[in-house]
């Protein structure tokens, strides 16, 4: 059974496991029988100075290398936790001291004399730091205890904080999600590791069909109707575990020089706020021979191995992430270097906009508009001409007087017809001048 923690070849035959399945025992639960129980494991707990119920604290959990006994982890992470006809708030264990005796410590019994399957070459347990409701993965902080040893975390919280002024700025770019980016499947606070999980299930299923005992409890879909691994599938989890543990690089990165041929493909980017944790481990071997804690009750602690957890400080530096140019701070920027060497200010823009756009637009329009007015004219000129008769004058209403027309034509009507006679002056250069009829 422990060929499906370390995807190890075995000699147990298949018709062994069909056998246990008949009685009833599953993958997981067999490896859960096999497992050595909390109770056991844990003899004593230290919590803030006292002496508390260690079944309290700790709580068995799946990870990627078994069932481990959790202190701290998500009530949705438990084996045996069954999920609430209402959601219920967090209940999560929040420390505001340092050091040693405002802490946790633990003493272990690793009992070697009960390995049966060991996957280490050594006697001892793994010890992960990371957050409450992530899943373990090798990139988290990780230590082993081991018979006749003391070892001390020191636990320093690193909290990264994005201004929303990130939201602005392309994800390409940033290369994180915003807390209302990332989604998951399962339905759990999205995280890197969970994702990395999600996507590691995924390629599992997609190259081996079956699913491993410890993300039974993923809820994405590609799980429906999906088996889970058995001895049977061991040698094809061995085969592509270089895929499970290897990442092909993002599209939008250039991969001209090299190339990729294996690996899973993931849209998983980190949180842009998160909290990390920075461990310092210090162990130390006890000398032969009987010894007594103080941190344990003057209780002989020689074959034991002794666990302190707790943080190295009261205070810790909390990062922030903003977007180095914005096109707010950009405008300031050019704003405040405008002002400082030329005496400028953003009125002073405006009138150059004014005198360099608006007005010689506005003179060009006002261009146009004479000359189509003075076209316009032009053409009205020229059809009157071609309107204007050849022969006499126009008659211009308000030129002659009333019944000028008329009176000339009774004067040429009566010369015509010989009833007037005309007189006539005539003038002599020698004689002077005379009058005749």
């Amino acid at each position: 059974m422990a060929s499906l923690v370390s995807y190890e070849p075995t000699n147990t035959s298949s018709d062994n496991e069909s056998k246990l399945g008949q009685l009833g025992y599953s993958p997981a639960k067999m490896l859960l029988e096999l497992n050595q129980p909390c109770e056991s494991l844990i003899k004593h707990c230290y919590w803030l100075g006292s002496e508390v119920s260690c079944a309290k604290f700790f709580h068995v959990t799946k990870t990627h290398v078994g069932f481990c006994c959790s202190f701290n982890a998500d009530k949705a992470m438990h084996v045996d936790y069954k999920a609430p006809a209402r959601p219920v708030p967090s209940s999560n264990i929040r420390l505001s001291g340092a050091g040693k005796h405002v802490g946790l410590s633990v003493m272990v019994d690793i009992a070697p004399d009960r390995y049966m399957a060991p996957t280490k070459s050594y006697y001892g347990a793994e010890i992960f730091v990371h957050s409450p409701n992530d899943f373990p993965a090798d990139s988290d902080f990780e230590d082993t205890l081991q018979p006749g040893w003391d070892v001390d975390f020191c636990v320093t919280p690193i909290p990264i904080e994005s201004s929303p002024s990130l939201e602005r700025v392309p994800l390409s770019q940033r290369k994180c999600f915003m807390p209302n980016e990332g989604i998951l499947q399962s339905n759990n606070t999205f995280s890197l590791n969970l994702c990395m999980s999600e996507c590691r299930l995924r390629t599992i299923i997609k190259l081996c069909s079956c699913v491993p005992f410890y993300y039974v409890d993923f809820n994405i879909t590609e799980m429906k109707g999906v088996e889970t691994c058995t001895l049977r599938n061991v040698n094809c989890l061995r085969h592509f575990r270089k895929y499970f543990y290897s990442l092909k690089p993002p599209k939008e990165m250039s991969t001209d020089n090299f190339s990729f041929d294996l690996g899973m493909d993931c849209n998983c980017k980190p949180s842009c706020t998160f909290l990390n944790y920075n461990v310092q481990s210090i162990s130390s071997k006890r000398m032969g021979g009987p010894f007594t804690s103080s941190y344990f009750g003057g209780r002989n602690v020689s074959t034991y191995a002794t666990l302190h957890v707790h943080f190295k400080d009261l205070y810790c530096v909390k990062y922030r992430r903003e977007a180095f140019m914005t096109w707010d701070s950009l405008l300031a920027s050019f704003g405040g270097i405008f002002g400082l060497c030329m005496g400028g200010s953003v009125l002073s823009i405006v009138e150059l906009f004014y005198y360099f756009v608006v007005k010689p637009f506005a003179f060009y329009r006002a261009k146009q508009r004479d000359a189509s007015a003075s076209e316009q004219q032009l053409a009205m000129t020229t059809r009157r001409q071609q309107k204007r008769p050849k022969s006499g004058r126009m008659f211009c209403p308000g030129r002659y007087p009333v019944g000028y027309f008329e009176r000339k034509s009774i004067i040429l009507r009566e010369r015509t017809s010989g009833r007037g006679k005309r007189k006539i002056l005539t003038v002599s250069p020698r004689m002077g001048f005379g009058y005749g009829m």
